[in-house]
């Protein structure tokens, strides 16, 4: 194994054990302190919650290392886990909302404190973040950006999302509802929800209108100005 691929799994093991390492409980806290009785969700997946889940895990890991390894971490999730196409194309599709989130909020935030541009090897430089009033401020500003998001029409909530199937369309796995994603799938995949939200990236202005689709069924979505986002995973993503 690389060198710098070791030290990258090192940390993503460290941030695992870290008790400050809560994205996934905290992006539910949210969520239901947001829609606490209004939006009634089953189970983890496949809803408007796992929705919120990826989008804020995907931006608040790109705070914290960059948008390249934040991909690596959420998208290439999608290499080991046992999902049906629409699924895997649904978590993408928000983990780039999130990726997309950052460039919107990142203009606002202490420029000493993102982390723009590493290298692999460089992670295993970088501090397991530790709760801080500006660490608050960060997330919650994410969190804001992803309900926006989610109200918008931005986020893909669930399976019957139209814009899924505009995912590497071609994909024989599609039509067979077959589990599992190699690499290069995953590549396509990625680069086309990249595709399509880059159409749309003004969708989670402040100052823009709502989506015309906030039912998430038609062509409303964001967009990230960089080719830098990855794959990568998380166990709770």
């Amino acid at each position: 194994m690389h060198p710098s691929l070791e030290k990258v799994l090192e940390k993503i093991n460290q941030w695992k054990d870290s008790p400050n390492n809560s994205w996934s409980d905290e992006a539910e806290k949210w969520f239901r302190e947001k829609y606490d009785g209004e939006k009634e969700v089953e189970g983890p997946l496949n809803n408007e919650l796992d929705a919120f889940r990826h989008a804020y895990g995907s931006a608040l890991m790109s705070y914290y290392v960059g948008k390249f390894i934040s991909g690596l971490i959420f998208d290439g999730h999608e290499l080991g886990a046992a999902n049906v196409p629409l699924e895997h194309r649904m978590d993408v599709w928000n983990n780039e909302v999130g990726r997309m989130i950052y460039d919107q909020i990142k203009s606002s935030l202490d420029p000493t404190k993102t982390k723009e541009s590493l290298f692999l090897g460089q992670i295993a430089d970088i501090p397991i973040p530790k709760d801080s009033k500006d660490l608050d401020k960060v997330k919650e500003k994410i969190a804001e950006a992803v309900i926006q998001a989610l109200e918008r029409g931005v986020l893909a909530k669930n399976l019957e999302d139209e814009r899924l199937k505009k995912l590497f369309p071609d994909d024989p796995k599609l039509e067979k509802d077959q589990k599992g994603v190699g690499c290069e799938d995953l590549a396509k995949i990625t680069k086309d929800a990249r595709d399509l939200l880059e159409k749309e990236k003004n969708t989670l202005d402040p100052n823009a209108g709502a989506s015309p689709n906030p039912d998430g069924t038609g062509e409303g979505g964001g967009g990230s100005d960089s080719g830098e986002n990855g794959g990568g995973g998380n166990e709770n993503a």
